[in-house]
C-alpha cells in the first residue's frame, strides 16, 4: 500500500474514473444494514460507478455507493464509510 487518500477525494476519484470509463479497485467491508452483519472484506479489482438508487428506493442512499464489478460484471453496493482502500491508498476519513 503506498500512501493514504481521504474518503471524498477517493470518491470523486471513483466518479472521475468513471466519467473516463477506466475502471478502477478498491476495498472496502461487507455490511448488511438489515442483517446487522458484517461479512468480511470485499476486494474489487475492477469497478466502475453505477447511478445512485433515488432517496425514495433507499434511505441510505447518500452513504452508500453502487458500482460495477467488471470481474463477474454484477451490480453491488457499499457504505462509503466502509471503503478502506482504494487504487492501493489506504483511505482516511478526516
Amino acid at each position: 500500500m503506498i500512501g493514504t487518500i481521504d474518503l471524498y477525494q477517493a470518491i470523486t476519484e471513483m466518479r472521475r474514473f468513471t466519467r473516463l470509463g477506466k475502471p478502477f479497485s478498491f476495498t472496502h467491508i461487507a455490511y448488511s444494514y438489515t442483517k446487522n452483519k458484517a461479512s468480511g472484506i470485499r476486494r474489487v479489482k475492477k469497478a466502475l460507478l453505477c447511478p445512485q438508487s433515488p432517496d425514495a428506493k433507499n434511505q441510505y442512499s447518500n452513504h452508500m455507493l453502487n458500482y460495477r464489478d467488471l470481474s463477474d460484471n454484477s451490480l453491488k453496493r457499499c457504505w462509503q464509510p466502509l471503503i478502506i482502500e482504494f487504487e492501493d491508498k489506504k483511505v482516511i476519513i478526516s
